[in-house]
Order: structure tokens, then C-alpha cells, then sequence
């Protein structure tokens, strides 16, 4: 009686020891599936001079690609202000002699409305989206020489959709040295 009492306690324990490792395998199943869809994005700027009415004056293109191999939600409208404000996802850094200051100037007091999810999109592997601007319409530049950097900034419409790409982008910088 004792030897089959055993029997079945053993039978019980083994089968509740390996319910609980099943559990714990498709816990960690999730884990690693939610941390392998990360952000691969890559952001890039460079600029073009356009020439109107005998001006020069240079244009700034910007560039965000989905380097990854899942879709990551962006703000699609892409639109241009400043580190301190509202209602924008892009801004520049304007650096001066290997400094991290941005230096860069408000110069336009813009209106602009808020985010909605009609803004947001995904971007599928190996897309991009685009936007370009007038950088003196936008920025006060100071003495040469300077660095120029873009930041794509989610930071404002994450509490509208949890599945925003959570982090800021940084493109390359571009060195505009004296004439």
C-alpha cells in the first residue's frame, strides 16, 4: 500500500513539475518574441542648394528607413519645429566647435495641430519616409563652421498609441565649414 501511495505522489509531482516548465517555456517564448521586434530605424539628412530668383538657398531632406525585419509604427507627417515645442516630430541640433549644446534658434512661431492616429503609419521593412524644408525658414544659423543633426522625436504622441516607435532618432551630421 505504501509502495503504490508513493507510486502516485511521484506520478503527480512529475506531471505538476512539468505543467509548470511548459508554462514557464512559453513565458519565455513571449519574452524573446517581444524582444526581437526592435526598432531598427535609420535617419538620414542632406542638403541641396535650390536656386529661385537668383538666390541660392539650401534645402534640407530628411529621411527615416525601416532597416529591420518587422513594420515599426511612425508619425508619418514628419513636421519640423524645435526641440522645445509642440506639435512636431522632426527638429534640428546646431553644434559649434565639437560642443553637444544645441544651439539652434526658435524663428518661427508655428501653429500647428496636435497628433492624431489618422498621422500614424507603418513603415514595412526597407520603406522609408521623406520630408524635406527650407532650413532658413525654419533655423537662424550662427557663424561658420557648424554641425547640423536631425532628430525624429515620437516622444509627444506616445500616450495616443502604444505601439509608436518608442525612441529618438539621431541621422548623421552634416559639417558646414566656411565658404
Amino acid at each position: 500500500m505504501f509502495l503504490a501511495f508513493s507510486i502516485i505522489l511521484i506520478f503527480i509531482i512529475a506531471c505538476s513539475s512539468k505543467s509548470k516548465t511548459d508554462k514557464d517555456t512559453k513565458t519565455t517564448d513571449m519574452t524573446d518574441q517581444n524582444n526581437s521586434i526592435q526598432e531598427n530605424l535609420d535617419v538620414h539628412i542632406h542638403i541641396d542648394y535650390i536656386t529661385t530668383n537668383s538666390y541660392t538657398t539650401p534645402k534640407l531632406f530628411f529621411t527615416i528607413k525601416n532597416q529591420g525585419l518587422a513594420p515599426v509604427k511612425l508619425v508619418k507627417r514628419l513636421s519640423i519645429g524645435y526641440e522645445n515645442t509642440d506639435n512636431r516630430e522632426v527638429y534640428l541640433r546646431i553644434t559649434k566647435n565639437n560642443s553637444e549644446e544645441n544651439i539652434a534658434k526658435n524663428t518661427v512661431f508655428y501653429s500647428r495641430e496636435k497628433t492624431t492616429n489618422n498621422d500614424f503609419e507603418w513603415l514595412q521593412p526597407g520603406q522609408t519616409f521623406t520630408t524635406d524644408f527650407l532650413l532658413k525658414d525654419w533655423y537662424e544659423f550662427p557663424n561658420k563652421p557648424y554641425e547640423i543633426q536631425a532628430v525624429y522625436d515620437p516622444t509627444e504622441s506616445l500616450p495616443l498609441d502604444e505601439s509608436l516607435a518608442k525612441n529618438k532618432y539621431y541621422s548623421n551630421k552634416i559639417f558646414i565649414s566656411k565658404d
